[in-house]
């Protein structure tokens, strides 16, 4: 199958962080789901459309959406107070 488009690479590194103590490990117990869904929510960012503040700010803020979205659906303990990037590499 043939993708359309030149593909582009999109490679985050985020942090999270939350109060309650019990999350910490609920968070590292369903990692894969996470992960899973947040890759999902990834393969749908264009990586060039991210070359602005506002673009990353956007992004950062549907990822926080998504991760608390999930962990609600998981009936986690609390939920994730700020998610940020610790690295953003876009070609």
């Amino acid at each position: 199958m043939t993708l359309p488009g030149k593909p582009s690479l999109l490679q985050v590194g985020v942090s999270v962080r939350f109060s309650n103590e019990a999350l910490g490990e609920f968070v590292t117990h369903n990692d894969p789901m996470i992960r899973h869904n947040l890759l999902n929510l990834l393969s749908t960012v264009d990586a060039k459309a991210l070359q602005g503040r506002s673009e990353k700010e956007a992004l950062q803020k549907k990822m926080l959406n998504e991760l608390n979205r999930v962990l609600k659906e998981l009936n986690a303990p609390a939920q994730i107070d700020a998610l940020y990037f610790t690295s953003f590499v876009t070609q």
